[in-house]
Formats: structure tokens, sequence, C-alpha cells
């Protein structure tokens, strides 16, 4: 699937996920990861970021951990993308 396809799937979901002041922690990892292998695209609301750069960072960390393509960024949220193993 493009990009395109994904950003416009993006637009109907929710954030599934609050990243609030645990921060990245393993259990959030694990829980995006479960939610991943059955949706695929997820969607990740940053409560913690100040500013853009601070959300990319958080963006970058969470694709990396997840292994999944960061597909977004709108506002405070992300959305993510991990294609089926």
């Amino acid at each position: 699937m493009d990009k395109k396809e994904l950003k416009k799937m993006a637009n109907g979901i929710k954030p599934e996920f609050s990243l609030g002041k645990q921060g990245i922690s393993d259990n959030f990892i694990d829980s995006v990861n479960k939610y991943l292998k059955v949706h695929n695209l997820v969607k990740i609301k940053c409560l913690i970021a100040t500013d853009k750069e601070n959300l990319q960072y958080f963006a970058d960390e969470v694709s990396k951990q997840t292994q999944a393509e960061l597909i977004e960024m709108k506002g405070f949220t992300f959305t993510i993308y991990k294609e089926e193993s």
C-alpha cells in the first residue's frame, strides 16, 4: 500500500494510544506492537510533546522501536504503519 492510501485510511481513525508522562516505556511499545499485528495502522496522540521537533523525536522513536513506518504527523498526533509479517 502506498503512503497516499494510508494517509486516507488514517483520516478515518481516532487515536488509539496516548503517549503521556511515562514516555516510551516497554509496556507502551508492547501494546502498540500487539495493536499493529491486528490492525497494521495506528494513530497515536502525543501528550508530552511540547513542539513539532519534540513530536518528531517521539514519532521517530516509536516507529523505530515498533519497526513501523511513520505515515504522517498532524497536530500532536502521528500515524504509523506496519506491514503484516
